[in-house]
């Protein structure tokens, strides 16, 4: 009976009905990233949905990417890689140091800018291929990656 619930308690942890930030020790835990929007928080973005094109303070033109994690350890920084493509040339590029903290669905971290080399004129109403990588402390590395239409955004305050 005690086997048997200490089964199930590890089951639950991994599949979300327990603290979704605690690092899971069962290989029943699969480590995940996905990207999504990270202006105001993480908010996820479909394979195929929009990414908004931000008019940025110094004349430049970025996405702000948030990402959520599940079953990595990052009590403290760690590092990323975020890249985008427009029909298959590399346009932006970046190896930030990421804070994620303890959200709703999981581990997240926002406000990464992924600047673009290239202008509104040139980018709205195209599709991106934006990839992301992370490693966590222990060394593990998880990838997401998806295709998002670019439109138009205002501009950064």
């Amino acid at each position: 009976m005690r086997t048997e619930t200490l089964a199930l308690l590890l089951v639950a942890a991994c599949h979300g009905e327990a603290d979704p930030c605690a690092p899971c020790a069962s290989r029943r835990c699969e480590p995940g990233l996905a990207i999504g929007d990270g202006t105001d928080g993480y908010a996820p973005i479909a394979d195929g949905g929009e990414v908004v094109l931000v008019h940025g303070p110094q004349g430049g033109f970025h996405v702000e990417v948030g990402l959520l994690a599940t079953h990595l350890d990052v009590s403290t920084l760690v590092t990323g890689h975020l890249a985008a493509t427009v029909d298959g040339e590399e346009l932006a590029r970046v190896d930030p140091w990421l804070d994620f903290q303890c959200g709703a669905d999981g581990l997240e971290a926002v406000g990464a800018r992924l600047v673009y080399a290239g202008t509104p004129e040139t980018l709205v109403g195209r599709r991106t291929r934006i990839t992301a990588r992370v490693v966590d402390l222990a060394g593990t590395v998880v990838e997401a990656e998806g295709t998002y239409g670019i439109v138009d955004g205002p501009a950064a305050q």
